[in-house]
C-alpha cells in the first residue's frame, strides 16, 4: 500500500493559553501540544491565530525585532517538530514581515518543512479590533516567496495544500467570519478541508453566533472545516476557547468553552475528531447547487493562482505507521451517518443559568491571565463595602483563587485563600451596621481576610481642610461631601496596594461609570476591573444566581437591601440615577445601538409601558444622555476592565468617543417634549 490509505483522518484541535510577546514561551508550549497531537495520531493539528506572537500584539509588530524573533521561533517550531514520530500536518500562526509590509498569517508545518504561508485577508478592525492600524491585508493574486536562500524560504500567498488525504485551505480568524470570504475560490478549486486559526474574544451573544455561522459556512462549501480558537485572557480581552470541527455542516466536534466550574476547560490540551474524509467527497458530488457554482466560476476563468504542494512523496518515510493508524478501532470511527451525531453536548439548561455561568467563568479567567501574566502582584486587595459591586468583586476573586490552590490539601487551601485575599472595609457614619455586617459575614464565609477601619475621623479633618483653604463650607450630602469619602478610601487602598504588592481591583460598574456616578481618585481608581463592563441590573440578577449557588448568609442579606453608595444619610442610588433597568437600557440603546433620543423615547415607552409615565421617562433619557456625554472624562481614566460584550467604555477598545465635544443640538432633546 502507498500514499496514505483509506479515507479517515484524525484532527487535533490545540487549546492554547498565549501571552503577548512572550514568542519563546508560547512557542514551547505550540511544542508540548504539537508533541501531544503527534502521540495521538493526528493527521492534522490546528494552532490559534498569532500562536507565537500572541493576540494581540498591537503595536507591538511596529518592532522589526518583535517580527523578526517570530521568524527565528517558527524555525524552532519546525526543528523540534520534525523529531515527532508520526508525521502530522501543523498548521499555526504568526506575524510576519514582507517587503515592507506586515502580515497576519498561518504557516503549514509538515516533518520539519515550512509548506508555506497564508495572509489573512480580512483584517478584523471594529469594535476591539484595531489589526489595520499596522497590518496590511493579503489578497486574491498574492504569490509571492519569503525568506532568503540561505535561511529559511517558502512560498507565500493565497495557497491551498494537497495531500494524499485531501487538500487543505488555512486562513486566519476574519476570513471564516465574511460570507464571500476567501474560502468560496478556496474550496472551488479543491480545497477540502478548510482550517481557521482564531483569536474571537468573549462577549455576549457570541457563543451562539458562531456555531451557526460555522455550520453555515461549513455546508454551503460543502467542506470539512476547523476553527480553532485562542484560549485565556490577555489585557481586558478573554479568549473563549470554544473551537469546532464542522462537516459540510454537521457538528463533529465542540471543545467547549472555559468553564470556572470544569478547570479542565482551562488548561492547554489537544482535542481530537475522526473525519471520514469519503463522506465530503460524497456530498460534494451529490450537491448540484455547488456543483454549479463552481463551474460557474471555473467557466468565467478564475483569476485565482494557487500553489498545490503534493505530499505523497514525503509519506513514504512513514509508510508504515500511516498504514496502522488507518487500522482505527470501533470506537473512534464516526456514528452512522443516519443517527444523530456523537459530538458531546452539554446538559440542556435554563439559558440564564449558562448566561450568568458564562459571565462568571469569563470575568474568573480575565482576573487570573491578568495577575499570573503581569507577574506583578503578590495577592489580591479590595474595598469591601458590603455593597453589591465590590462584593462580586470578591466572589470573583474568591473563585479565581479557589482554582489557584485547588492543588493544596483543604487545610493549606483555606490558610492560601486567607492570605492571597485581603478585603478593607473603611466606614463612616453613613454606613449602616447592615452592609457593615454583610461585608464581614461573607468574608467569613469564604475564608478571606477582613479588616475593618473607620475614616471618620480622616474625614471630618479634609472637610475642615477644604473650609479653611478654600472658605467653602462643605455642605452634608453634596458632591464634594460625598467625593471627600471616596477619594479617602481610594488614597488608601492605594497606599495599601503599594506597601503589600497586592492587584487593588476596582469595584465599579457600567451603569454609574457611563453617567459619572463615580468618583476620580476614589472608588474608580483601581489596578484592573472585573465588573465595569457590567450593567448593574445585570449584576443584580448575578448576585441572586450566586445565592442559588453557594446559599451564603452574606448573599442573603445583600440581595435584600436596597442599593446605596452610602455617602449620605438616606441615599439611594436610582433615586440619584433612575431605576437601574431603564438607566442600562438607555446605555445599551445610546451608546451600544447608536440609536437617538427619540428612538430611545419609543423604545423604552413600548417597553415600560403601564409602569412608569412616558413624562417621567422623557425626563430621564434627557437626564442620561447629558450625563453620558460630560462622563466620557471620567471614564478614560479608569483601569482596564475585562471585556463582556459588544460595548465597553473604554476608549482604546470598543467605543472611541472625543473627550471634548458639544453633542447636544444634533442629538435634538427637544424633539422629546412633543412625542407622545
Amino acid at each position: 500500500m502507498t500514499g496514505y490509505p483509506g479515507s479517515l483522518i484524525k484532527i487535533g484541535l490545540a487549546s492554547l493559553n498565549t501571552t503577548v510577546a512572550a514568542v519563546r514561551t508560547n512557542t514551547n508550549k505550540a511544542i508540548d501540544l504539537a508533541r501531544e497531537a503527534s502521540l495521538q495520531h493526528c493527521t492534522i493539528c490546528v494552532l490559534p491565530e498569532m500562536t507565537i506572537a500572541g493576540y494581540y500584539p498591537e503595536d507591538l509588530n511596529q518592532w522589526p525585532g518583535f517580527v523578526s524573533a517570530q521568524w527565528v521561533e517558527l524555525q524552532h517550531f519546525m526543528f523540534k517538530t520534525d523529531a515527532f514520530a508520526f508525521p502530522t500536518v501543523f498548521v499555526l500562526g504568526l506575524t510576519i514581515h514582507d517587503k515592507g509590509t506586515l502580515y497576519n498569517v498561518a504557516a503549514v508545518v509538515w516533518c520539519g518543512r515550512l509548506l508555506g504561508l497564508v495572509p489573512k485577508m480580512n483584517l478584523a478592525n471594529e469594535n476591539v479590533f484595531h489589526e489595520a492600524r499596522v497590518l496590511e491585508a493579503g489578497y486574491e493574486l498574492q504569490n509571492d516567496v519569503v525568506g532568503s536562500d540561505d535561511e529559511l524560504r517558502a512560498p507565500f500567498g493565497n495557497l491551498i495544500f494537497k495531500f494524499p488525504f485531501g487538500t487543505i485551505a488555512p486562513e486566519v480568524c476574519e476570513d471564516v467570519w465574511s460570507g464571500i470570504g476567501p474560502m468560496i475560490k478556496r474550496t472551488q478549486h479543491g480545497a477540502d478541508i478548510v482550517i481557521n486559526l482564531s483569536a474571537s474574544p468573549f462577549r455576549v451573544g457570541v457563543n451562539e453566533t458562531r456555531r451557526q455561522m460555522l455550520s453555515t459556512r461549513s455546508a454551503d462549501n460543502q467542506t470539512v472545516l476547523v476553527y480553532c480558537n485562542l484560549l485565556g485572557g490577555n489585557d481586558s480581552l478573554v479568549y473563549d476557547g470554544e473551537s469546532f470541527v464542522y462537516q459540510n455542516g454537521v457538528e463533529r466536534l465542540c471543545v467547549p468553552m472555559i468553564n470556572i466550574f470544569e478547570p479542565d476547560t482551562l488548561k492547554d490540551r489537544v482535542t481530537s475528531v475522526v473525519i471520514d474524509m469519503n463522506e465530503t467527497r460524497r456530498r460534494r458530488e451529490a450537491s448540484m447547487t455547488w456543483q454549479h457554482a463552481k463551474r460557474m466560476t471555473l467557466a468565467a476563468g478564475s483569476q485565482l493562482e494557487t500553489k498545490l504542494f503534493d505530499g505523497a512523496s514525503f509519506y513514504n518515510r512513514f509508510a508504515h505507521q500511516i498504514q496502522t493508524y488507518s487500522l482505527f478501532s470501533s470506537d473512534v470511527r464516526p456514528s452512522p451517518l443516519y443517527l444523530p451525531g456523537n459530538v458531546a453536548r452539554p446538559e440542556i439548561i435554563d439559558p440564564r443559568v449558562l448566561y450568568f455561568n458564562r459571565l462568571l467563568s469569563v470575568m474568573t479567567v480575565g482576573l487570573k491571565d491578568y495577575f499570573e501574566k503581569t507577574n506583578a502582584f503578590k495577592g489580591l486587595a479590595i474595598a469591601l463595602s458590603g455593597g453589591r459591586d465590590s462584593v462580586l468583586t470578591l466572589v470573583i476573586a474568591w473563585l479565581y483563587a479557589r482554582h489557584r490552590f485547588a492543588h493544596l490539601p483543604e487545610a493549606e487551601q483555606k490558610a492560601a485563600i486567607k492570605d492571597f485575599i485581603h478585603c478593607y472595609s473603611m466606614p463612616t457614619k453613613h454606613n449602616k451596621d447592615e452592609t457593615k455586617n454583610i461585608s464581614r459575614i461573607l468574608c467569613e464565609e469564604m475564608g478571606v481576610t477582613f479588616i475593618e477601619d473607620s475614616i471618620q475621623a480622616e474625614f471630618e479633618a479634609d472637610l475642615d481642610t477644604i473650609d479653611r483653604m478654600t472658605g467653602v463650607e462643605v455642605v452634608p450630602g453634596s458632591t464634594l461631601y460625598q467625593n471627600s469619602q471616596a477619594r479617602i478610601r481610594g488614597k488608601r487602598m492605594w497606599n495599601i496596594a503599594n506597601a503589600i504588592g497586592f492587584l487593588w481591583l476596582q469595584t465599579g460598574n457600567m451603569s454609574e461609570k457611563a453617567t459619572g456616578y463615580t468618583t476620580i481618585g476614589g472608588d474608580m481608581m483601581g489596578g484592573f476591573s472585573l465588573i465595569s463592563n457590567a450593567y448593574k441590573s445585570v449584576i443584580i440578577l448575578l448576585l441572586h444566581h450566586l445565592q442559588l449557588m453557594f446559599g451564603w448568609q452574606g448573599l442573603k442579606l445583600l440581595n435584600h437591601s436596597r442599593p446605596s453608595a452610602e455617602l449620605a444619610d438616606g441615599q439611594s442610588d436610582e433615586a440619584d440615577l433612575m431605576p437601574f433597568e431603564v438607566l442600562d437600557n438607555c446605555i445599551e440603546l445610546l451608546a451600544g445601538q447608536k440609536k437617538m433620543p427619540l428612538d430611545i423615547y419609543f423604545i423604552l415607552r413600548d417597553m415600560f409601558e403601564g409602569k412608569y409615565t412616558r413624562d417621567q421617562l422623557k425626563i430621564w433619557i434627557k437626564k442620561f444622555v447629558r450625563l453620558f456625554f460630560r462622563s466620557i472624562f471620567k471614564w478614560v481614566q479608569a483601569p482596564q476592565a475585562v471585556h463582556l460584550g459588544s460595548l465597553d467604555l473604554d476608549r482604546e477598545r470598543a467605543l472611541h468617543l472625543p473627550v471634548v465635544s458639544q453633542c447636544e443640538e444634533w442629538l435634538n432633546l427637544d424633539a422629546l417634549d412633543t412625542a407622545v
